[in-house]
């Protein structure tokens, strides 16, 4: 059934919260139950206060064996229109001030459960492991972490206002069945029905447009990483028209099922309010044609039974939207689900437990590894040992496993198969967090902030931590002074978003300069020097020989000059073999 369906869907997201936001939803389901309690009294009484407008005498037989009016005489009260007017309207001002606060605490606890779920999400994806990570399109979590975060706030506020709703309903109903059981029976029966037929037309429809919504977001977001990550190209290619068209394509049809969606939700109440009058008008009728009740009884009827509608109407709406909501985004909580697989970290788990120091040998002893099943990749029986100190050059192919390998030393990825023993000890979970505080690594491809020159090398996003003295002697050897020392503002100039305002050269070197900086006891340089002219990256070699004699230095070169020195080379094969070479049988 659907409404298992959609407890099931709440129930999904409500099991990652945690124990503090449980406890505060327990409180709103409270104050929800007092606030629907208060609301079906203001309702209720309006009857005792339609009866007294009209004639004061008819509270004597308004129920049956209680005398209302003798009730209201013996507690000493003489103006009993005045008396129930103003409970009337203690009693809908209460109600209305404690909805007005269970709405303030709905969108309160709503937006803190998301902003929660959002900190597990992306905790999530910063400590997923590596290789699972970079099979995703990043597109898929940046979508997870913005456009569809939003969704399940959504979703948390509408469970709120669905459970309110049923709440205010389940006592409504009981009042009107000790008042008109037989009516009540009918209605109830009539609006289930009605409820049902429906939903029967428009669940799947708005289920079907909810998985649309959530697929084209995510292709929003691949085509914004691609126009902008491919400006140039796209510039000189001036495919900007269709990049515009494909967006324009995606962006419609979120919006064009969007305002669909919101549409069909509100198709049930004018529905309800066509059947409801005439409803109301056919018993009126009825009652009035066959003098069931008299004149007062029946306009004090009416006047509860409109009241009640204007009262409890928008409540069935708002129920049936949620209700709508819950089950049309079940593909979003699917996807929040699939980013939550993963065994959550806990902080305890970020934090080193087994300490590891490099003071001998790295060893590589019978490493393999494949990325998977599917892949034809795979690096076979890996077997080497570099000294602490050494300088070794690893060279091969594009696609031979260079980088794979320098992920496998740094323990972004697990062998298949083999051991990776750093001074005898196994690289293991474990130890691997203190493993990697020994290692600097530049990349070919640097990552750089939009931040200031500073801020890149130092990698902080606090100015106050920056060690200036360090950073002045970081700049000269991956020499970058006299770049820096011609900027208006120096070390403190801003790059641009990715780093827009360098060319790949000064990118490489801040990312040389980001490594001396942090001055860790293995630097590894994985094509780091590819973007620099011949002179640069031969005084930068030479800084590097100069100032790090003690530390271990892993180079992988397409440049085979570079590795002249180097105390050990390392070279693959086409068949995912390493085998130990000479300087001179490369050159």
């Amino acid at each position: 059934m659907r409404i298992i369906e959609v407890i099931k869907n709440f129930l999904v997201l409500y099991s990652y919260l945690s124990k503090r936001r449980k406890v505060q939803t327990y409180f709103i389901i409270f104050l929800m139950t007092i606030s629907s309690i208060l609301e079906v009294f203001s309702i209720g009484m309006i009857i005792p206060f339609l009866s007294v407008l009209l004639d004061p005498l008819s509270l004597k037989n308004l129920f049956k064996n209680i005398d209302l009016l003798y009730l209201i005489k013996q507690l000493g009260i003489d103006n009993t229109r005045l008396f129930l007017m103003l409970i009337f309207i203690s009693a809908f001002t209460l109600s209305n001030i404690f909805k007005m606060s269970c709405i303030y605490l709905f969108h309160r606890i709503s937006n803190s459960v998301g902003a929660d779920l959002n900190m597990i999400i992306f905790k999530n994806l910063l400590f997923n492991k590596y290789h699972e990570t970079i099979k995703e399109n990043s597109s898929y979590r940046i979508s997870a972490v913005s456009e569809k975060a939003e969704a399940i706030i959504g979703l948390f506020y509408n469970a709120f206002t669905f459970f309110s709703g049923s709440i205010i309903l389940f006592f409504t109903s009981i009042m009107f069945l000790v008042f008109k059981p037989g009516l009540t029976l009918f209605t109830l029966f009539a609006l289930i029905l009605l409820f049902l037929i429906i939903s029967k037309f428009l669940n799947n429809h708005l289920l079907n447009l909810s998985e649309s919504i959530s697929n084209k977001m995510s292709k929003k977001i691949i085509i914004f990483q691609e126009a902008f990550g491919g400006l140039r190209q796209i510039i000189l290619d001036k495919t900007q028209g269709t990049y515009l068209s494909i967006f324009e394509e995606q962006e419609t049809g979120i919006r064009k099922s969007q305002a669909l969606a919101r549409t069909l939700t509100y198709i049930p109440r004018y529905i309800v309010e066509i059947l409801g009058i005439i409803l109301i008008s056919f018993v009126s009728y009825y009652l009035m044609q066959n003098q069931v009740l008299d004149t007062v009884k029946l306009v004090t009827f009416l006047g509860f039974i409109g009241f009640a509608a204007i009262r409890l109407l928008p409540v069935t709406t708002s129920m049936y939207q949620s209700y709508n909501s819950l089950l049309g985004n079940g593909g979003i909580v699917n996807e929040f689900s699939r980013f939550m697989k993963n065994k959550i970290v806990s902080i305890e788990e970020t934090k080193i437990k087994d300490q590891i120091k490099f003071k001998k040998n790295l060893i590589f002893k019978n490493v393999e590894f494949i990325y998977s099943d599917q892949s034809k990749f795979k690096l076979k029986n890996i077997n080497f040992e570099i000294l602490k100190n050494q300088k070794i050059g690893i060279v091969g192919e594009t696609g031979s496993g260079k980088s794979t390998l320098v992920d496998l030393i740094i323990g972004l990825l697990e062998p298949f198969k083999g051991q990776v023993l750093i001074d005898g000890a196994n690289l293991k979970k474990s130890n691997i967090l203190s493993w990697q505080e020994n290692i600097s690594h530049v990349p070919q491809e640097i990552f750089l902030m939009d931040r200031s020159i500073a801020e890149n090398i130092a990698f902080t996003v606090y100015k106050k931590d920056i060690d200036y003295d360090n950073l002045k002697e970081a700049i000269k050897l991956a020499e970058l002074e006299d770049f820096v020392n011609n900027l208006n503002n120096r070390e403190k100039t801003l790059i641009g978003e990715r780093g827009i305002f360098l060319s790949g050269g000064q990118k490489q070197r801040i990312g040389l300069a980001r490594a001396f900086y942090n001055q860790k006891q293995l630097l590894i340089l994985d094509e780091a020097t590819s973007a620099l002219d011949i002179e640069t990256e031969r005084k930068i070699i030479n800084n590097i020989r100069n100032k790090f004699k003690n530390i271990t230095i892993i180079q992988i070169s397409h440049r085979i000059k570079t590795l002249e020195n180097a105390d050990k080379i390392l070279k693959f094969d086409d068949d995912g073999f390493l085998n130990s070479v000479n300087f001179n049988d490369l050159v």
